[in-house]
């Protein structure tokens, strides 16, 4: 689950909102209950305007909507996480209110995404490759989430 909160705009708008996640996430909400816009989403002051959005793979489209700059905006849904880190193009995701206008945007943002919890960098070294000979192997990985006590 991925909360996203708060949204707030610099003067009161009436416009569209886009939300793209970095490359190989999936917003995963198959109805209305899995998507929550309420104000009683922590760091929201009112309800999301436009309501639920329409998801396309990494990406969430809202109609035309009134926001005010005295409210603060934000909601919670569930999101596929890749398998690693996106290397390929930057880890972020970019908010855009006015996205689809044909003037300019009226605001946008971009949010540096959390690093993927996986195992990355795995690597095997030897001392030798001898046939007959004492061998010491090393295997390592490196991992994102820290490791506490003796792990």
């Amino acid at each position: 689950t991925i909360t996203v909160s708060p949204l707030q705009v610099a003067s009161d708008v009436s416009t569209s909102l886009r939300i793209v996640a970095p490359a190989g996430y999936e917003w995963r909400f198959s109805s209305a209950t899995d998507f929550v816009y309420r104000a009683s989403v922590q760091g929201a002051t009112a309800d999301l305007p436009g309501g639920v959005p329409t998801a396309r793979g990494g990406e969430l489209t809202w109609p035309t909507a009134s926001y005010q700059a005295s409210l603060r905006y934000g909601f919670s849904t569930k999101i596929r996480v890749p398998g690693q880190t996106p290397t390929r193009s930057l880890n972020a995701f970019f908010i855009e209110f006015g996205y689809d206008d044909s003037g300019p945007r009226h605001l946008a943002a971009i949010v540096l995404g959390p690093t993927v919890r996986a195992l990355t960098r795995a690597s095997v070294a030897y001392s030798t490759a001898l046939i007959g000979r004492p061998n010491v192997l090393r295997f390592a990985v490196r991992i994102v989430t820290a490791i506490v006590g003796r792990g």
